[in-house]
């Protein structure tokens, strides 16, 4: 798909294939749709001035939401699984580094105090081959000003440039 995170400025424009992708197609895997994004990832819905607004498939006066609702209602349809496709290399010898160093240690918590942590995914904690580390995380609220100071500190003059305007 000759996009690049769904801004109208990359349309058309073709980079190659990011790291994910080509290693999927290098196991026999192919892609067969994109699914819609919001601009650029900074958004709780999926809209973008490329694609617009996909439909909820249970209730088109709805959105699926989310930042990658496209990926929502490709599941809801029946996609066996979505997957992310990171832009960055791998960082192989780094995390060859850490890991003969000795266990990984991974921070996790079972509530932020709105979501719980699932069944399955807390069986997968206690299994896991890591140093595992209960952390109290931020309030939702709290995490939310964080994100957006973090993402907005620039007044978002790195992401105006490349949005449509007119």
């Amino acid at each position: 798909m000759r996009t690049r995170l769904d801004l109208s400025k990359f349309v058309g424009e073709h980079v190659g294939d990011v790291k994910t992708t080509k290693l999927l197609k290098d196991t026999g895997a192919v892609p067969c749709v994109k699914a819609n994004i919001s601009t650029p990832l900074l958004s709780f819905e999926s809209s973008n001035d490329v694609w617009g607004r996909p439909a909820n498939i249970y209730n088109n006066k709805y959105a699926p939401g989310g930042s990658t609702g496209g990926d929502g209602a490709l599941l809801a349809l029946g996609e066996r699984i979505g997957i992310r496709s990171n832009p960055l290399p791998w960082k192989s010898e780094a995390e060859q580094e850490i890991l003969q160093k000795g266990r990984l240690r991974v921070g996790f918590f079972r509530t932020d105090g709105v979501v719980n942590l699932s069944p399955a995914c807390k069986r997968a904690l206690e299994k896991a081959e890591y140093e595992m580390v209960k952390i109290n995380p931020l309030s939702p609220y709290e995490a939310l000003q964080l994100a957006y100071q973090l993402l907005y500190n620039d007044g978002l003059k790195t992401v105006y440039p490349f949005s449509r305007r007119g």
